[in-house]
């Protein structure tokens, strides 16, 4: 017989199998997580060693490899910043989780064992963090587990002198519907989070939006999670944060203004608008008037033509094209590149298999364009409403994908060593 459990539970199945083995019965236990109990054996005569029935599966830096003496073979388990962390940008208790807290929930190890679909996984994801929380939390958490299978989280932020800045309820539907609203110390609506599972398509959109003192939304942020785990993000108003986001497409619309950390995402500015980023291995684009923020390392950054300022630091970042006056580039090692010696009319372009695409010119000047989820262009620099027809290899510009222009910089240089090239247009696909 085989025995399984997650965290306590996996030590449980620990112990089971210890008390066994001294009775004579193996029994075989595969566990994920699981707390260690070797101390607690060994005081009570049990050779841990003997114990060679159970293997605990565990993540990198799970918070359950800090306590106890581990039991039986350990085995390492790669953990994929998960679809799941891009929920948590967007709905404040899960996104203050520690990493080793994250990489500890049940959740996390049905992803990595693709146990479960994306609606039912955020769901008890969710769940989980909740409960997390609350257990930790010295009480300004409350869980309760409703008659319906619906679970209820209520989160109050005190402050200095015991005053109470905010509470934040939560409830999770069965069906991973979720709602949550947040009210100031005066009962204000300062934020509500949605979430919903299309019955049909299983795809998750999540609505944030956030509201001002009048009572107006200020800022709102709408992600849709397909159910392969690819999250699209669109963002609009002012003062937006995204936190945690991972291998993400983030659109922020004309004239809003937003804060994104990310790892692995493209994110495009349209028109007039704000983005401060700290990314790691990201593409950043910019329209025109567009005002762009780069913190962060080996981040790709495409100022598009007529971007307003660009203030570039970080580490080793790629900039394609060029730096507007007033702009800053205090970065370490960040390079640029530029198409100056290009024969005159070469027109150079790459361009995503989402329908993503920019292009340089002779003139320096760079293009950039999206399908956007509904296809066509952003800028109409490059292709017309509708499906980007040189989309070859990608979703014919729906905007579903991941949308990188480029995913690494080695790419990049094939932009650079193109400059001998003699017709006036050439597509690289990356």
């Amino acid at each position: 017989m085989t025995y399984t459990g997650h965290s306590l539970g996996g030590a449980e199945v620990d112990y089971i199998a210890a008390v066994a083995t001294g009775k004579g019965v193996t029994v075989t236990g595969v566990t994920f997580g699981a707390i260690g109990i070797g101390a607690i054996l060994t005081t009570e005569g049990i050779n841990t060693s003997t114990l060679t029935g159970l293997t605990n599966h565990v993540h990198p830096n799970d918070v359950a490899k800090l306590v106890g003496a581990p039991v039986g073979t350990q085995v390492e388990v790669p953990y994929t910043r998960s679809v799941m962390e891009n929920v948590g940008s967007l709905f404040g208790p899960l996104g203050l989780m520690s990493d080793s807290t994250l990489q500890h929930l049940i959740g996390s190890y049905q992803q990595s064992f693709n146990s479960q679909v994306i609606p039912q996984l955020s769901s008890s994801f969710l769940r989980d963090a909740l409960a997390v929380q609350s257990a930790s939390s010295n009480g300004t958490v409350s869980f309760t587990v409703n008659p319906d299978h619906s679970v209820t989280a209520v989160a109050t932020d005190v402050g200095s002198g015991g005053l109470i800045r905010s509470v934040q309820t939560t409830t999770i539907q069965a069906n991973g519907n979720l709602t949550s609203s947040t009210v100031d110390a005066h009962n204000n609506v300062i934020a509500t989070v949605t979430k919903t599972v299309n019955p049909v398509d299983k795809s998750v959109i999540i609505v944030r939006k956030n509201f001002n003192a009048a009572g107006e939304v200020e800022s709102e942020g709408t992600m849709k999670i397909l159910p392969d785990g690819r999250t699209i993000l669109n963002v609009s108003g002012k003062g937006f944060e995204a936190n945690n986001l991972n291998s993400a497409q983030v659109t922020i619309q004309p004239g809003a203004q937003a804060n994104i950390n990310a790892d692995g995402s493209y994110i495009l500015g349209l028109a007039n608008s704000t983005v401060q980023t700290t990314t790691f291995n990201s593409t950043l684009a910019t329209l025109a008037g567009a005002n762009l923020s780069v913190l962060g390392s080996n981040n790709n950054v495409v100022l598009g033509r007529n971007t307003a300022t660009a203030n570039l630091g970080g580490v080793n970042n790629t900039i394609i094209g060029p730096i507007p006056p007033g702009s800053t580039n205090s970065g370490t090692g960040n390079t640029s590149v530029s198409p100056a010696n290009l024969p005159l009319g070469t027109v150079l372009t790459l361009r995503s298999s989402t329908g993503v695409r920019a292009s340089i010119d002779e003139d320096d000047q760079v293009h950039v364009a999206d399908g956007g989820s509904e296809g066509g262009s952003f800028d109409n620099t490059a292709f017309g409403p509708g499906p980007d027809p040189l989309d070859e290899g990608g979703d014919g510009g729906g905007g579903s994908g991941r949308g990188e222009l480029m995913k690494r910089r080695r790419n990049i240089r094939l932009w650079s060593a193109m400059t001998t090239m003699r017709s006036t247009e050439r597509q690289q696909q990356m």
